[in-house]
């Protein structure tokens, strides 16, 4: 996080960002953090954990996993709900 005022990311304000972490990926331990830091600098984003979403056991390499296709739905149904 940064120290008040934080640095805003005016670029990117209105474009809607998804930080997506799966179960048994490495960048688990601190995605949540990157969600954080964009909020603050004003970028609306959403922190979405796979396994919240009853998707579970995916590495970092979700495209690639024998359950890609749950995946690209879950990422899809987001991209129709917040992208206009």
């Amino acid at each position: 996080m940064q120290k008040a005022p934080a640095r805003q990311l005016v670029n990117l304000k209105n474009i809607p960002v998804m930080v997506m972490a799966a179960e048994a990926s490495y960048h688990q331990n601190y995605d949540h953090c990157t969600a954080k830091y964009l909020n603050q600098a004003g970028v609306k984003t959403e922190y979405v954990r796979l396994q919240d979403k009853g998707i579970r056991g995916n590495g970092h390499m979700v495209m690639i996993e024998k359950n890609n296709l749950e995946i690209a739905r879950f990422v899809d149904a987001w991209v129709q709900k917040n992208v206009k």
